[in-house]
């Protein structure tokens, strides 16, 4: 698939010059330490929200154990 540069857009990916300086400082906002660390941690809490309270809850209602490495 062949894009023309008005389909291509000016992304940080395919501008450069200026306009690649102004989105890489932008972006480059996003990937701090303090944001990185808040993204994990909402992904932590989330992923043991949704997957292992599921398979800890599943396995005390069988009464079986789980082993915890193997997760």
């Amino acid at each position: 698939m062949v894009l023309s540069a008005s389909q291509e857009g000016q992304g940080i990916f395919n501008s450069d010059g200026e306009s690649w300086l102004i989105q890489r400082k932008t972006a480059a906002l996003e990937f701090t330490t303090r944001t990185l660390r808040q993204a994990m941690g909402r992904w932590v809490n989330r992923t043991i929200k949704n997957r292992l309270w599921c398979i800890l809850d599943k396995a005390s209602n069988e009464k079986k154990a789980v082993d915890l490495q193997d997760l």
